[in-house]
């Protein structure tokens, strides 16, 4: 397993996020082991990343942002807390009802060369619906075998 190959501008980009790291905590009247348990990180990584040693991932990222309202560039992109709010699912979406549009699929494909059958089977834990599809390709060509 190799190690990832640092740029010098991902250096200098820990360098400023401990930096701002530092200051979000200090205006913020934490101790480190309060910040550490807001970014859900161990004391000494945080430690890692106020020295500017590690880089951080997205999810530390997002996490000091919403958090602490650090504020820090990254090639020229601004990260803060309004940035990471597109990763967020407020509301999950209702699945439409399923067996509405089973009884049309059946009609659609079922022909003369496939046929489709639905069943619901009930196990002990969970509902399943089973859908099976055969299809007819062709017929093979039945070779002479007086050959």
């Amino acid at each position: 397993m190799s190690r990832k190959h640092y740029t010098s501008e991902d250096f200098e980009f820990a360098a400023d996020f401990g930096n701002k790291l530092d200051d979000a905590i200090d205006a913020h009247d934490l101790t480190r082991d309060e910040a550490a348990d807001r970014l859900h990180i161990h004391r000494s990584m945080l430690f890692r990343y106020l020295g500017g040693k590690s880089i951080p991932g997205s999810k530390i990222l997002q996490r000091a942002c919403e958090e602490l309202g650090v504020i820090v560039d990254y090639r020229g992109i601004r990260l803060d807390a309004d940035y990471f709010k597109a990763d967020r699912v407020t509301v999950l979406p209702r699945p439409s009802p399923v067996q509405l549009e089973l009884s049309s699929i059946r009609e659609f494909l079922n022909g003369k060369h496939a046929q489709v059958s639905i069943r619901r089977k009930k196990g002990a834990a969970v509902e399943r619906l089973e859908i099976t599809m055969t299809l007819r390709l062709g017929t093979r060509k039945r070779r002479d075998s007086r050959r």
